[in-house]
């Protein structure tokens, strides 16, 4: 009875425990919630639940919000509005996130014209993407888990982008796992003990 009892508990918890991650949340840079980023080195806020802050690198530069998105201005490079060429825009997150995939809307004009930029995760390497400017955007699928930090830069004076959005699905903490599996466990003995006296 007692490994029937187990085999139950696990069940629940193998069905219960993927629920408690939250929906596909596309943080959208160019809505009006991030308009009160423009022109400010720093801007936080809530956007569906998860904690975003975003940051405008080097020293006197700012954030631009754009109708394509996020970008940055530093005003000794030519690039005033996007994020370019000595240029570093960073996104933190409130609480872990599992990041499904990054748009970006590139905007120099000419076309064919190869735009270059790279991100980095976590503090970590920095990760190329490049598209061609005729089609006007561009979508990283990067399934990657964990993620409290990414930053995006661009590599050349001739590269500009502004990030537009970024799909994420917020990660349970190991904690509130814990918290569902020792309910479920005390539910299933709590039972077991009603049966057993029966």
């Amino acid at each position: 009875m007692r490994k029937l009892v187990v085999a139950s508990v696990l069940s629940a918890m193998a069905v219960a425990l993927p629920q408690t991650a939250k929906a596909a949340t596309i943080l959208d840079f160019s809505s009006a919630l991030y308009g009160a980023a423009d022109g400010s080195s720093s801007f936080s806020t809530i956007d569906q639940g998860v904690g975003v802050n975003l940051q405008s690198s080097p020293f006197l530069s700012t954030l631009n919000h754009l109708p394509q998105g996020i970008g940055v201005n530093f005003p000794f490079l030519p690039d005033d509005t996007e994020v370019g060429a000595g240029e570093m825009l960073t996104v933190n997150f409130g609480s872990a996130q599992f990041v499904e995939s990054i748009s970006f809307q590139l905007l120099f004009n000419n076309q064919n014209e190869q735009e270059r930029g790279t991100y980095s995760i976590n503090g970590g390497a920095f990760v190329p993407f490049f598209a061609t400017s005729d089609t006007g955007n561009l979508t990283l699928l990067v399934g990657q888990g964990g993620v409290n930090q990414i930053r995006f830069q661009a590599p050349r004076l001739v590269d500009d982008f502004a990030v537009s959005n970024i799909n994420v699905t917020t990660v349970p903490e190991p904690a509130s796992m814990i918290l569902l599996g020792t309910g479920l466990l005390f539910a299933a003995r709590r039972r077991y003990q009603v049966k057993r006296d029966q």
